[in-house]
């Protein structure tokens, strides 16, 4: 299965920008850990699994409600490989080698892709100009995932980023 979400980073983030989404998506996590349910149920497409954040080889499970390497500097997670629930590694960078920086994650619409949206959500939300965002998914796929994210954080004003469509009528 090849569902993939692509984004560009135009430029290093602000550290403090970069600070806020960090203690955000932490929070979500955390939360998350609190009250863990299936991807399923947040998003109803999605196997009905847990979702299982790992290390970037998904070996080693992230139970510490951190999803950042140790310096803070760069977010990376995958789904569980003992349970076949990983796939592509995501990755995301403070401090990128050249400006319009372009990587994709594959997540084949695995239960850690809950995270990977969440996260590309409030990179755009809360580092806006610094990144542009597109998907194989739509609207159906990414709203039901701002929804979860809204609900943790109701004093946000969230929205999709432009590169998520409107699927095309019948």
């Amino acid at each position: 299965m090849g569902y993939t979400h692509y984004f560009t980073q135009k430029q290093s983030v602000d550290p403090l920008m970069w600070q806020n989404f960090r203690e955000h998506l932490d929070k979500l996590y955390h939360h998350y850990l609190a009250n863990p349910i299936s991807a399923e149920q947040i998003c109803g497409g999605y196997l009905d699994k847990i979702i299982v954040l790992c290390d970037g080889l998904g070996e080693n499970r992230l139970n510490d409600g951190s999803l950042f390497t140790d310096d803070g500097e760069a977010l990376c997670f995958n789904g569980n490989a003992a349970d076949d629930m990983n796939h592509e590694t995501f990755i995301v960078q403070r401090e990128i080698p050249v400006e319009d920086y372009w990587d994709c994650c594959k997540t084949a619409y695995k239960p850690y892709d809950v995270f990977v949206v969440a996260a590309l959500l409030l990179l755009h939300n809360l580092c806006p100009g610094y990144f542009s965002v597109s998907s194989d998914g739509d609207i159906r796929d990414w709203q039901p995932v701002l929804d979860y994210v809204s609900k943790a954080f109701p004093y946000l004003i969230l929205t999709l980023p432009e590169g998520i469509d409107v699927p095309e009528a019948g």
